[in-house]
């Protein structure tokens, strides 16, 4: 990752992240549905390939606003072996107001699915690879947040600086 202090009031910053997993990456308990005949269905293990690698880039900036308050924005784009491609934009919002700090934030995030993932598969062992985990799937996800924190201090317990509670 690398940061840099653009003015007095704003910091950018940019991260790039290899992951590569190795081994058992599925889950034992899940199964594909395949058509058994032109009216049944029937399920089989999930299989998966034994590697994945993902590759992650982000760019985040954060401008100090003059009243004490902080405004974020960041973008991160996500790539793997698998075939998922995800981008995630977000917007935040953090104001100070004596001991309290108040913070919101939106966030939205799309994916496209897996190369070997589907709902219901055309026959048993269709292909090399088979899912059916909705976290491979194709999605659209829009997350709105608020915040809460109030700062105090407890008196007569002098080891304790600084206490919080947040909501």
């Amino acid at each position: 990752g690398l940061s840099q202090i653009l003015t007095r009031s704003m910091i950018l910053s940019f991260n790039y992240e290899v992951v590569t997993d190795e081994g058992f990456l599925r889950s034992p308990y899940r199964s594909v549905r395949y058509l058994e005949s032109a009216t049944t269905q029937a399920v089989q293990s999930e299989v998966y390939p034994r590697t994945r690698t993902s590759n992650a880039g982000s760019l985040r900036g954060k401008y100090f606003l003059p009243w004490r308050a902080a405004a974020e924005l960041g973008y991160r784009y996500y790539t793997d072996t698998w075939g998922v491609r995800g981008q995630t934009a977000d917007l935040g919002y953090t104001h100070p107001k004596g001991k309290w700090t108040f913070e919101g934030s939106v966030r939205y995030y799309t994916q496209q699915r897996a190369n070997f993932y589907q709902d219901l598969f055309p026959r048993r062992d269709f292909a090399n690879f088979l899912s059916r985990d909705k976290e491979l799937a194709t999605y659209d996800n829009v997350t709105l947040s608020v915040g809460a924190t109030y700062d105090f201090h407890i008196p007569r317990v002098a080891w304790i600086y600084k206490s919080s509670a947040s909501i």
